[in-house]
This record gives C-alpha cells, structure tokens and sequence, in this order.
C-alpha cells in the first residue's frame, strides 16, 4: 500500500499541521506543534499554520477564547460605538448592525439613521423591523431562498419587495399545499384570517389572529404572536405533529405585528418547495420605511459625517414615531444575506453559504481576514475545492422532529462582530465543519475529518527501532454528554443547544461508569439542528472510539505522507519472553510530521471511519487491533499520561526602585521525555486560602493555620518547566502541584502528581557560592550561573579579584543569573559573590578562564572590478567577532589602509594599481596572526579595443528607462534610479534618470521632448546633446577626426592659423572666394562678362 508520487516529496517546510495567528505561532511555538528548533521558514510556517489537527476537536471542545462573547450569539442590537469593530456577515444571520449616522426632528416626530450591516457586498437582506415591527421596504430587496432536492441543492435568489414573514415546505407528501384565507364562518373576531395545512387526506386549520384577541387562558396564544405560531408548528413547546408529518418553517421572521396581518394566499404546492408569505400591510408602521443598500454604492452626501459607507452594505431608515415604534432610539434589526464570496469551482462571485469557500475568503482576505499573511497563490486551491463539494453533498438524515430532512452537508452561518483574532474566528469557522488546514508542499491545504482510506502501512520494519511511544486517554472523566448550542432560526435566531449522549456510558456500573459528565460545545456558525448534531456525534466517538495517540520516527517512508493522511501501524513487543502484536493494522491519522534531515517523526491519533456516517444511528463498527489478552492491558498499555519530575520550588528576593521588597516564588519540574508531553500545569492551595464563614465541614484536627490546604486545587497556569508566582506575601504557605499535559490534550492524574510545600519567609543566612558559573565568547563576554535560593540574594558580584564590595577590580553587578561583560586579558581568573538584603557576602565561586587566539586566516581570494576589488575569506570563526583587511601598494613595508569588518566578504574601491591584500581575524581580545599575501592589479581605464563600435544602442536604453517609468520593476543585473515626480502629468516628460546594466552605463536628463545623454559600453561612449560645453584643454589623437566629421563652413578663416596650407592635387579643389580660386594650376580671376585673368607658374 503506497501512496505514489503524485504528491510529490516534501520540503522541511510543511511538516507541522494546521494554522493560526502569526503572534500565537512566534511566541508558543509549541502550543501548535511546531518544535522550537525548526528552521524561521518552518517557524514561519507554524505561525500561518498554527491550528493541528488535533484541535480540530479542539476548536470545538477548547475553544481559545475560553467564554464566547455573547453577542457572538446574539447580534440584535444597534451597536453606536466609534471603536466598534464592522461587523463581518457570512450566509444568513440576524443582525442589527452599526449605527453609523442619524438626524432627529422633534416637531415632525421623525429620525433619520443609518446601520450599516457589514463588510462587502451583500446577497440581499429580509426581515427588516424596528423595535420588533415589520417596516415597508423601499425598492426591492433581494430574498435567498433555499431548495434541495434529494439529488441536487441549490438557492435562488428572489427579487422581492415583499419582505417575506415566513414560509412552509413539505418533505413528505408531494400533494402538500399550503393556504391563507380570509376567515369564513365560525372565526373567533373580526379580521381573523385563516393558514390551512393539507396532506394527504389531512386538513389543518389555523386560526391567525391579533394579540388583543388573546383569551384569558392563553389557549390560543399561538394563534395571536409570530413566534408561538412558528414553535407550535416546529413542535417546540406543543404537543404538535407537524414536523414529523414532514412540515418545516422556513426563513422565520419574529415580529411583533399580528399574523391577522398577513396577506392572502392562494392554495399553492409546497412539496420540497417552500412557499413565502408577507404581510398585507404595514399598520404598527405606516409612515415609516426602510432602504437596503448591498455595497456597491456610492457614499451619501452626508458621508463625510458618517464615514465607513464603500465596500459596506448598510440600511437607510426613516422612522416616523407610532405608539408602537414609541420615542427614542428603536433598533432596527434585518436578516441579512451576508457578503458574496468569490468560489473557485464556479468562477462566479455570489451569495454562498459554503464552509470551504467562505474560509477561503476569509484566508486570504487584507481587511478583516489573514490576508496580510495568506496571499491566493499559497492556498492549494483543489483542496478547497475538495471539501467544498463535500460540503455541498446533499445528505437526508431524521431531525430531533423525527422528519426527514435534505440538506447539504455543512453549511455555514456566521457573524462577526467583537474585536477578535483572525485565529479565533478561523477556530470558530473551523469547528462549525470539522475542518482543518495543514501546511503541504508550501501551500495551505484545507481538509475536513471524513471517512477516508488509508494510504500507507508502517510496521517494526519501517519504524525505527525504540522510537515508538504511545498512551491512550483515560475515559474515566472524560464527557458523555454534549450541550451542543448552535442558532435556532425559528426561535428568533437565538443560541439552543442540542444534547448527543453516551448512554452506555451513563448506565450503571458495570455496564457504564453510573455518572453524567456534561461538556459544553459552541457551534456559532451553524443553524441547523440537524448539522449541530451531526458534529456533536462526531466529537463524542472521536473522544470515546478514538482514545490512542502515537508517536514513531521512521525514514524516506515519511516522505510522502501529509499531516490528516491515514496509515496503517503494526507493532509487536516482548511479553514474558515472547513476541506479540501490539498494534495489527491499526488505522491512525496523522496529527503532525517532523522533518530532521531526513528523519521524519510522526504523532497520531486513533482513526475510525465509521463514526462518519451521516446517520445518527450511526454505522459504527468497534474493531479490536491488539489480540492481547483482557486484563493483560494495564501491564503493557500506558494508561495514563505520565508525571512530571524533580518538582522544586524557592523564592528569590527582589527590591524595586523605590526600596520596596517583594519576592517571587519560583517552581521548577522536568517534563517525561516520549510521550509527547508539551507543557505542565501548575495548580496551589496557600494555608490562609479560605472564608471561615463559608469554609463548609472541616474535617477534624486540622490546625486552623492550614484549612486552606483542605480546599480544592487552584490552575495558576502552564508552562514547559519553569513558573513563576510574582510578589508572593511573606508567611503564606504554598502548596504546589504539577501535572503534565500532551499534545492531544491529555492530563496526568491528580492521583500521584507530585507537590511540594514552601513558606515565603526572609532568608538571612550567607548566600551559598554560585554553582555552575561558567562563560561564553562571542561578541562579549558572557557570564552564567544558577541562583542561589538558601538567602535573600539582592545582587551577584562578578569581581577580577576577592575583594568583595570594593570599586577597584569590579567588573560588573547584577540582579539576574547572568551578565555580559568587557575583559582585558585572553587568560585570567574572575569571581563571582552572592550579595543578601542583610549586606552579607558569601564565598565566591571560582572561573580560571583562558581565550585561545582567533587562527591564522587561509590567503583571501581576490578578484579584479573595475576601480576597484572584491576580498573573500573563509567564513568568520566561532568566537571571532569579524576580521581586519591590510592594504597596501605593492612592494610597500607597511599597509596604506586597515578595515574592520563583521562580514568574510569585503568590496574596495581604489585606483589604478597592484595591491597587496592580508587578513586577520579579530576577537573580543584582539587579532590573530595576518594571512600570507594576496596581490591583486586593478585598472580603471577601458582598453581601446572595447571602443570599436557601439554596442549598446540608444533605444536600448530608452526601453529600460520608460519600463522604470511605466513599471516600476527593478530587474535582475540592472539598477535604474529615477528622479522626478512620474505620478505627476508631466513625470514622464521631465526627469532625470541613471541606467546601469551589465554591458552599459547611461546617463540622462529628458526635459519635454529635449534628452542629453551619455551612454557608456565597453564598446563605445556616446555623448548626445543639443548643447555640448567642453571646458579645459581637450585633446584629441592622431586621425580621431577624420572626413565628414565637420560641418562644411563651420571653420572661418579667423579660426586658422599656418604657415603653409597646401592645395591637393584633385582638379575639383582648391581655395574658392567670390571672383577668385586659387588651385594647384595657379590663381584665376573671373570677371563680370565672362573673361579671366589667369597667372600660372609654367615650369
């Protein structure tokens, strides 16, 4: 069994599962599974993927958050607070928003408020009251209404000015249909309107009436109010069979208006297709209205007060004032339609209620999401799309009603509104679908616990030899009862919860343990009964079918594999002589993979497949993977996580600076190595913890100085082996606990976890010497030490002689157990005293100490730059601060130049010439002895040669410099430095630009359509210019300036000056001026008719 090559091998870098917040990943490593000695890439990787697979139970059953806000429950209200954070809305949820502007007018009665619903665009809103009564809406208002069918699942989107109250499906008999009618003969008042029910050969009549209607009994108290009326058909609260002939209530909306109110409806069908119903007019709210804006449009005019309006949706609302409405303030409440979200496997973005994309777009969103640490291209996107579709599985399951119900999967409905971690709201998400990420093949990959096969098998052979640890989770205390609280629409969109048991559990001894122990789970995304009880199934058989954890090493075998993959262990060990299995074949999911050099350390939890069936019968299969013997376990299994040791504890003395005196309790302990231990909680009771008035039966023969012992344990907190109490009181007795916990949770027990009593007292006697003083070269020098506990130690005294207390020979003090200091000397001795609050010394403690000097450096490398050379030198010795450079010009006795540098590798500019180059590398003491020489000929010129042509065109650097400008890209090998305004409408016109590439150097300045250039290449220079200045004396060589290099006429005789100026012997030249030449046959003089004069020198 093999999981193949289509994954593809694995870096270190995503061998730790799951994610979080970037500051929890830093600063606890460990509490995500990240060792604390992985490479920063692969702490960086923790810090974005902080969430193990593990905690996908977790985030359910220990939130981070230990108390759920509220009003992460409850979000009804207008919130009117600067510092309010924007609310967050995905899928449907009741909300009333920020209120973000309002305008009163008190002659008028009338006020004017805006309440803005949340971030992004939004799918549409209903349900929009004000203090509890339905309001006109003004346009339309896009209604989502959701359809599944056995075979497909899908929501439509309803434009609707309507403002739907509730609607009815039924799931159970295709001739169900629904009616509203006007009350005919027998009804109980004026205006009563009637709802008929009809299935099958069943007719049901209910009366829809005013509160004032409501008889002295209340027995018809369903028939006056909105919200009776939709429990008494859910069943909540009546003795009612609605639901379970198939009957559900869908988008509830409680309002105070009285269903008497509600418009007539024509008989209509309603099998698997829900029919809407609205109100026929709005009495309690006659002049008032209300407008939804879904975030795509521009800010009002008063947005400069309001601020907050773009990419917002909000609703606008005049409230004129009723006797229902009242004066103040109302609270305008809507059901909203959350943002629209872009989903992978459509293209499309739309209203979704999607686990998988919703995530997505939380992932990576900049505002309000981890996108300032996730980005689009680290998602991988299939896997997104994976658990998607397997959200969107539509499932059909029997409801607590007893109908059947078809939905998708998982859905999720979720509102954000407190100031709260991007982790925290991931863990919310997460929890509401068994999801969770794992870090694979440097991409964050979404998963969710489903049933799946396994990919690999590991056995004795592929495990290395005594790497294998394991324990499995006591269920002595473990919970058999789950208060699972999800969003009940129909019960106004408050917080109920759902309870999934473990009655075998709950049975009396000997079947079960005879006790109920409750845990309570938050699911603040979902709004289904049914998901919520599915997931509470799914949490308790983890718990109670899934108890054993591992932990093995193995080689290439790991390579493959992916935190969440299954795989198959076997294992045997020796019992009396003989070999047996103690694992066969027993499926386990891996929780986390640790990459060192090629050996990869796996932790796992127990897998069974079974308990996810969608079914709350459920299919569950209970296997048997070891053939040991009953009664046999307790000698080979560990049955409990095991417990800390050497628990000590002290108290150290410390003085503030205002002379006070306080003390800290110090406790230490070690952690068990193997058995995936991460940290140990400590817990205290003191002698004077306890309330004599309400201290209850106290046993007999207790001293009354210690009662408080007799009190319950007390959690101070957790830390992997040192905790501190700070500014403990002098005369209290503590008594301390500690107890380890795993990487899944996992407690030692209370029985046999080790305690140790101290009494804060002042400590007087001679400090004791300093054990383990020791130091350590680097940059300083660095002195440590462990502190003394026998005294009141208020300072350490680090001394280069024994004379205790003067200034001379004092190196340092200091309140803490170590210091940096400066020496002198590569060889010496140093003393280190104890100082108390009573002005006492102790012996000192002893360091001879002895520094070697830095090695002799090997010969640098050198290499030839233009004007100049590079130096390199084997890297910088441990306990060598950095090296100094010798430079001189050749031949010289003493170096012209001495550079200190922390680095091995050193850049030097200088002129033409052959220069001799030595290092020495340099500690806190001083240099080490000087490399041989390296020489090195530098020039600063270019060889005639490269100038034959001119290799870099022109337009080849224009592209460079108008890609700066259009790009801004700085690319490979090139540096382009602009300087000008380029946002400006005229940057591109006038700037000033240096271009340096690897074959050419241009320099310009560009002013409108005018640029002067100098364009150097190891070809050729240009200089281009409109003007060109040449000051000081110019030279140039023989035959540079040749034919056609100068203008015809733009050289006046008064620019000559020659003795001779000799005529060539071409026929066609000559010196030619008006009436006059003069060429090699003599001088000619023509005049106006024609005629010549000529004189010639005949030989």
């Amino acid at each position: 069994m093999g999981k193949g090559g289509g994954k593809g091998g694995k870096s270190g870098l995503g061998k730790a599962l799951g994610l979080v917040g970037a500051v929890a990943g830093f600063a606890f490593p460990g509490m995500f599974g990240i060792s604390s000695g992985l490479l920063w890439v692969q702490r960086t990787a923790g810090a974005i993927m902080g969430l193990s697979l593990g905690q996908t139970i977790g985030s359910a059953l220990d939130p981070i958050d230990q108390e759920t806000k509220a009003s992460s429950f409850d979000s009804k209200m207008n919130t009117v607070d600067s510092d309010a954070r924007i609310p967050l809305v995905y899928g449907t949820r009741m909300i009333g928003g920020l209120q973000s502007w309002h305008q009163t007018n008190s002659d008028d009665k009338w006020l004017i408020k805006d309440v803005i619903l949340g971030e992004g665009q939004f799918s549409g809103a209903y349900g929009l009251t004000a203090n509890g009564y339905l309001l006109k809406p003004n346009g339309n208002i896009p209604t989502v209404v959701r359809q599944y069918t056995t075979n497909s699942h899908y929501m439509s989107s309803i434009s609707t000015g309507n403002n739907p109250v509730f609607g009815l499906i039924n799931w159970k008999y295709p001739d169900a249909s629904v009616e509203i009618k006007n009350g005919g003969w027998g009804r109980p008042t004026d205006n009563d309107k009637q709802l008929i029910l009809r299935w099958g050969t069943n007719e049901v009549k209910i009366w829809l009436q005013d509160p004032v209607d409501l008889n002295d009994d209340s027995s018809n108290d369903y028939n006056c109010s909105f919200s009776l009326l939709y429990q008494y058909l859910e069943g909540i609260h009546y003795d009612t069979n609605f639901a379970a002939e198939g009957w559900q209530v869908v988008n509830p909306v409680v309002i105070s208006d009285p269903p008497e109110d509600l418009a007539t409806c024509s008989r209509t069908g309603c099998y698997q297709k829900p029919v809407m119903f609205r109100l026929e007019s709005y009495d309690a709210t006659n002049d008032s209205w209300i407008q939804f804006f879904d975030g795509t449009q521009g800010a009002p005019e008063y947005y400069e007060k309001s601020g907050a309006y773009p990419n917002m949706a909000y609703l606008h609302a005049y409230l004129k004032y009723s006797d229902k409405l009242g004066a103040g303030n109302p609270t305008v409440v809507c059901i909203a339609h959350g943002r629209k979200i872009y989903d992978t496997r459509t293209g499309k973005t739309d209203y979704s209620e999607n686990p998988a994309m919703i995530v997505r777009d939380f992932l990576i969103n900049r505002t309000f999401g981890a996108g300032h640490f996730i980005t689009a291209d680290m998602l991988d996107e299939d896997s997104f799309k994976d658990v998607a579709n397997y959200c969107d599985e539509i499932i059909t399951s029997t409801d607590g009603a007893g109908r059947s119900i078809t939905e998708p999967r998982y859905r999720l409905n979720i509102v954000v509104n407190e100031k709260q971690t991007y982790l925290e709201t991931l863990q919310n998400m997460l929890a509401c679908f068994a999801g969770f990420l794992v870090f694979t093949n440097g991409k964050v990959a979404l998963k969710v616990e489903k049933a799946e096969s396994a990919v690999y098998s590991f056995t004795d052979d592929n495990i290395i030899a005594d790497s294998i640890s394991y324990k499995a989770d006591s269920t002595a205390d473990s919970p058999n009862r789950y208060n699972v609280k999800y969003i009940e629409p129909n019960l106004n969109w408050t917080a109920v919860p759902v309870i999934v048991e473990d009655l075998v559990s709950q049975a009396a001894s000997p079947i079960g343990r005879g006790k109920v122990i409750s845990k309570d789970v938050e699911l603040i995304g979902v709004t289904s009964q049914s998901q919520a009880s599915r997931l509470g199934k799914i949490y308790r058989d983890l718990v109670r079918l899934c108890p054993i954890t591992m932990t093995f090493k193995t080689g290439m075998q790991g390579m493959h594999l992916e935190p969440g993959d299954v795989v198959l262990v076997s294992h045997k060990m020796v019992v009396e002589g003989k070999e047996v299995d103690l694992f066969k074949d027993m499926p386990v999911r891996i929780l986390q993979i640790q990459d060192d050099n090629g050996e990869y350390t796996l932790t796992c939890r127990q897998y069974n497949a079974s308990i996810y069936d969608d079914r709350f019968g459920g299919n569950l299969q209970l296997h048997s993977y070891t053939p040991i013997q009953p009664g046999d376990e307790e000698e080979i299994m560990p049955t409990a996580v095991p417990q800390p040791e050497n628990l000590s504890a002290y108290t150290v003395y410390k003085q503030g600076p205002d002379g006070a005196v306080a003390y800290d309790l110090v406790v230490k302990y070690d952690l068990p190595d193997g058995y995936g231990i991460e940290t140990g909680l400590v817990y205290y009771k003191t002698n004077e913890d306890y309330d004599l008035e309400n201290a209850g039966v106290i046993e007999e023969d207790v001293p009354a100085d210690e009662i408080g012992f007799s009190r319950e344990w007390k959690y101070a907190g957790d830390a992997p082996g040192e905790f501190i109490f700070s500014n403990v009181n002098v005369g209290v007795t503590y008594k301390i606990m500690v107890r380890c916990r795993n990487i899944n949770g996992g407690v030692s027990s209370e029985v046999g976890a080790p305690t140790e009593t101290i009494t804060i007292a002042r400590k007087t006697e001679v400090p004791n010497t300093p054990a383990g003083f020791s130091v350590v070269f680097g940059q300083t020098c660095k002195f440590v030490w462990e502190p003394v506990t026998n005294s009141d130690v208020d300072f350490y005294e680090l001394r280069s002689d024994e004379n205790a207390g003067e200034q001379e020979g004092l190196i340092a003090r200091t309140t803490n157990t170590s210091v940096e200091a400066s020496l002198t000397e590569r060889t010496g001795t140093v003393y280190l005293f104890a100082h108390n609050a009573t002005k006492a010394y102790g012996y000192p403690a002893v360091l001879e100490y002895s520094k070697e000097e830095p090695p002799t450096p090997e010969v640098p490398k050198l290499e030839a730059k233009l004007g100049g050379f590079s130096i390199t030198a084997d890297p910088i010795p441990n306990g060598c601060m950095g090296m100094s450079i010798y430079i001189s010009a050749s031949g010289a006795d003493n170096a012209d130049t001495v550079i200190y540098t922390q680095n091995n590798v050193y850049s030097h500019m200088c002129g033409a010439g052959i220069y001799d180059v030595q290092i020495a590398y340099k500690d806190i003491f001083g240099e080490g002895n000087k490399s041989q020489v390296s020489s090195v000929l530098v020039k600063v010129l270019v060889d005639n040669d490269f100038l034959d042509d001119e290799a870099v065109s022109v337009e080849k650097i224009d592209k460079v410099i108008q890609d700066a400008i259009d790009q801004g890209i700085e690319a490979k090998n090139q540096v382009v430095q602009l300087v000008g305004n380029l946002n400006s409408e005229d940057g591109a016109k006038n700037y000033s630009a240096l271009v340096q590439l690897e074959d050419a150097i241009n320099l310009r300045v560009k002013k409108d359509d005018v640029i002067n250039q100098i364009n150097v290449s190891p070809e050729s220079i240009l200089i281009d210019g409109s003007k060109v200045h040449v000051t000081g004396d110019t030279i140039f060589d023989n035959n540079v300036i040749t034919n056609g290099m100068v203008q015809a006429g733009a050289i006046s005789t008064d620019k000559l000056a020659a003795q001779d100026i000799a005529i060539g012997v071409d026929p066609t030249t000559g010196i030619v001026g008006g009436a006059v030449r003069l060429d090699e046959n003599g001088l000619t003089v023509t005049g106006d008719m024609g005629r010549r004069l000529s004189l010639t020198t005949k030989a």
